[in-house]
């Protein structure tokens, strides 16, 4: 695959692709593409010394960006591909014009910014020149302020260490309206800028009349800086915490550093948590594939669950398979495997739907026994694919970081961990890198009753077999993200464009999260409703049109549903037409659950007639 093909190309789901032949456009983007590709010869005749070798590496692309002929649909992959290979000063007309707000889109502005964060990170090239005009992205009311770009503004400023902008970054990292996202970027970036600075704020925000969550994000900065320390300050956030309290901040931060599993370990055993927080810890742990020995024999001492279970003999693994087969209960073995504890879906995909770092499972049942799915549920270890085996590595600074190596080349490797985010770790910064084993834990047998395991493996070895639980290809929405929390007048009445805008389209990816439908293609509302505690809730689904044209969305039922493409409302009925031009889109819905009385939502997208239109379902989160 080319680096044009990867930076336009995402993994799909069976079924989820469907276009039409066309030669509308056709002309104009093979000139495009022949213009480009022209470009990118003259980019690796730059880099072989041809052409030479005082020339930036991406001359021509840059030519091409300023000539002002460029399509703006274009912009962006051009912009990515210039900070993949430009020099300082390329980076710096990039970032000039990303301060001009009329100069890029909206969109290819914030698809410049994270491209120079990803250049600072990984090629460790910043723009030239001074850099202290980023202060125009970090507060509101400035020229150029846009919400949805601060993040990366505030990732820029430590990875290429802008230290006049240090006191803008404690005001956001201090101040009660930012984002858990943001926080934890500012705290990141002020202590790389300053160390004494950084640790000023943090202990501000370690006080504890400051929220939970807050504590925890300073704890997981500081842990960076003196891990014995924040280990301790830890263990006193945690004792007080409650079973709201998501405890994953923390312990992201400690499985991340050298030594720090264990240094958690010391300071809960000696102050433990309350039996609720060390069970959410504990699933925190499995989720993301790790089972430290110390931290869970101690969680498990607090949360009171035995971690002793000695191996199932052949014997009763027969007994447990027949009991499956003769009693198991397939419909609670998908709710089994939908359990966010168990984490199931965080890895594996079913139909496309689900995470990407195990196989998907939509035709398990038919190719595999029952009894070899319930000892790969028992002992995830013993059968694992080259493919699906983890790399764990080391950084120079004590750094971990472990997961499915998704990409390298000799700058960069690209890992995928448990909760399928991608982790670029540059070459020079690796100390060490072993093989692991499966993402998978064993302890998550551990968190079932019996009845729940001979359903779930039931449900596994259903499918892909004829009946409810075959393989299916329409091409259904089965990806999805629903908004953790919808402010009060989002749930009170529908919005208008300016608020869809501001309060769902640019609200960041951290208010999301992700949700998938079932094996028949419905999204369960009332797992919505559990997680949102709202019976109005809201969720999104993303399309990327290669060609435009029509296509027609065929819904369940329309009661209780409001939709936007992007901003713009859409009328719903059983059918709705969209007109789709290229690019990203996203879907969003207003469901208020009581209208549908609990009913499922499933949504089948269908190509209308003489459609030239080529969409992408993308799957995932």
């Amino acid at each position: 695959m080319t680096q044009l093909d990867r930076a336009s190309s995402e993994r799909e789901p069976a079924g989820a692709r469907f276009s039409t032949s066309s030669t509308s456009g056709a002309a104009g983007r093979f000139k495009f593409w022949f213009v480009l590709a022209s470009a990118l010869v003259v980019c690796f005749l730059v880099n072989e010394g041809m052409a030479g070798e005082s020339a930036s590496p991406a001359a021509a692309l840059m030519r091409l960006l300023r000539s002002g002929r460029l399509p703006k649909e274009r912009q962006g992959l051009v912009v990515r591909l210039v900070c993949e290979r430009g020099t300082p000063e390329d980076l710096q007309y990039i970032f000039n014009q990303i301060l001009d707000p009329k100069a890029f889109t909206p969109q290819v502005r914030r698809t410049a910014l994270k491209a120079l964060v990803q250049a600072a990170r990984n090629r460790k090239v910043c723009p030239a020149g001074d850099m202290s005009r980023l202060s125009q992205l970090l507060h509101p009311g400035n020229p150029g302020f846009e919400r949805r770009l601060l993040l990366d503004a505030v990732e820029l400023a430590g990875a290429c260490r802008v230290s006049s902008v240090r006191s803008e970054l404690a005001e956001i990292a201090l101040a009660d309206t930012t984002s858990d996202a943001v926080r934890q970027a500012a705290l990141a970036a002020i202590s790389r800028l300053n160390r004494e600075a950084g640790l000023a704020v943090i202990r501000k925000l370690l006080a504890p009349s400051r929220p939970h969550r807050v504590r925890f994000l300073a704890v997981a900065a500081l842990a960076r800086q003196d891990v014995s320390t924040a280990a301790r300050e830890a263990a006193k956030a945690l004792a007080t915490a409650s079973d709201t309290d998501d405890p994953g901040i923390v312990m992201a931060a400690f499985l991340g550093i050298r030594g720090g599993a264990d240094e958690l370990a010391r300071s809960l055993d000696r102050q433990p948590p309350p039996a609720d927080v060390a069970k959410l810890a504990l699933r925190y742990l499995y989720s993301v594939g790790r089972s430290d020995a110390r931290l869970v024999e101690v969680l498990s001492k607090a949360a009171g669950i035995s971690t002793t279970s000695k191996p199932l003999s052949d014997k009763e693994i027969e007994e447990l398979v027949a009991e499956s087969l003769a009693h198991g209960d397939p419909a609670r073995g998908e709710m089994v495997f939908r359990r966010a504890d168990l984490s199931c879906m965080k890895c594996h995909s079913l139909n496309g739907a689900g995470g990407h770092i195990g196989p998907d499972l939509r035709d398990v049942g038919s190719s595999s026994p029952p009894d070899y799915l319930l000892r790969s549920v028992l002992t995830p270890e013993l059968a694992v694919k080259e493919e699906f085996l983890t790399s764990k590595i080391l950084t120079v600074d004590g750094q971990i970081f472990q997961g499915i190596v998704v990409d390298e080349n000799d700058t960069r490797v690209v890992l995928k961990d448990a909760t399928g985010s991608l982790k670029t770790i540059p070459t020079a910064d690796i100390e060490q890198r072993v093989k692991g084993g499966t993402l998978m834990p064993a302890g998550l047998v551990n968190l079932m009753t019996r009845r729940e395991l001979i359903d779930l493996v039931r449900f596994l070895s259903e499918l892909g077999k004829p009946g409810p639980y075959a393989v299916r290809f329409q091409p259904m929405i089965r990806s999805w993200r629903v908004l953790r929390k919808a402010s009060e007048d989002l749930v009170e009445s529908v919005p208008d464009e300016e608020a869809v805008q501001e309060k769902l389209l640019n609200v960041g990816e951290s208010a999301w999260s992700p949700v998938y439908s079932k094996v028949s293609g419905e999204l369960p509302l009332d797992e919505l409703v559990r997680e949102t505690g709202q019976e109005v809730v809201y969720v999104q689904a993303e399309l990327e049109v290669k060609a435009a044209g029509p296509i027609t969305l065929r819904l369940n039922s329309p009661a209780g549903l409001h939709l936007w493409l992007d901003e713009n409302p859409v009328p719903v009925g059983r059918q709705v037409t969209l007109d789709l031009e290229p690019g990203r889109h996203r879907l969003t819905f207003r469901i208020d659950t009581r209208a549908r009385k609990q009913r499922p939502l499933s949504a089948e997208i269908r190509k209308a007639r003489s459609s030239t239109a080529e969409v992408r379902i993308v799957a995932g989160p």
